[in-house]
């Protein structure tokens, strides 16, 4: 029989696992999606207890034990977003991906420089680049990539972004360049037409939930085949869908209004 738990019954359980949890850090964390909102227990007359799954329970457990070393809400909520596209519903619900998503998307601005510089470390490498290009590059390319929040301010970047990733490249390779460069920034287009309904609180209009179950859909039809083909044990598999997850469904939406793929266009 699948268990409910009270609020009192979370900081108690939580306190035996030896994490801090208080009233106001349970508040906290629902407004911004890292536990879901509580259901109302019970059909009579008068005040109804507020309570959580297992599954929500068990995830709360985990983000607390990341808490322990990463503090800023944003940087786990990558977690829930994470559940939702390996689990579905029945662990989170699509008011809390939403909540989340907000939270990661409205990110201050120096955490979201040190997600952009991390992320250009990791294009570098994928890239090829050479040490000395990469130290040259790295700040050059986070400098042009930060402040970007919509189409119009990555045109007028487009042609600086490319001319470094080309260098990144090298010129021995020129035959590789240009495909690569303009699918790493076809992504970048995506994750900003992705980000920025989430941004300023318009993505349950941009973004119905028919959409996010769309997108769900096709998340997990195209992570099944890349687990097939990558050989990788699932642990591995498990793991790279917590990371970044945010990011990666953010792309994923971006696609639904910058592609005319038939997986968006035909439902």
């Amino acid at each position: 029989m699948t268990r409910e738990w009270t609020r009192t019954q979370l900081i108690d359980e939580a306190e035996k696992r030896d994490f801090a949890l208080s009233n106001r850090q349970i508040t906290d964390w629902v407004e911004k999606g890292l536990l879901d909102k509580p259901r109302r227990r019970g059909t009579g007359r008068g005040s109804k207890l507020a309570v959580w799954s297992d599954n929500q329970v068990e995830m709360l457990f985990s983000i607390l034990d990341k808490h322990r070393t990463v503090k800023k809400a944003p940087r786990l909520a990558d977690l829930p977003v994470g559940a939702w596209l390996g689990w579905g519903e029945d662990y989170v619900s699509l008011v809390q991906v939403r909540r989340a998503m907000r939270t990661w998307a409205g990110a201050n601005s120096d955490s979201l420089v040190g997600r952009i510089r991390q992320s250009v470390d990791l294009l570098l490498k994928d890239f090829d680049a050479k040490p000395a290009v990469r130290r040259e590059l790295r700040e050059t390319l986070t400098d042009l990539l930060v402040g970007i929040s919509d189409e119009g301010q990555l045109l007028a970047r487009r042609d600086a972004i490319a001319a470094a990733l080309r260098k990144a490249q090298g010129a021995t390779r020129s035959d590789l360049v240009l495909p690569k460069v303009d699918a790493y920034l076809t992504v970048v287009e995506a994750r900003i037409a992705g980000t920025t309904p989430f941004r300023n609180g318009t993505d349950a209009s941009v973004f119905p939930d028919a959409t996010f179950r769309r997108a769900w859909t096709l998340h997990n039809i195209s992570n099944a085949e890349y687990a097939r083909k990558s050989g990788l044990p699932s642990a591995a598999v498990i793991q790279e869908l917590f990371d970044a997850a945010c990011q990666r469904f953010a792309a994923l939406l971006g696609y639904s209004l910058i592609s005319n793929h038939p997986d968006w266009t035909n439902p």
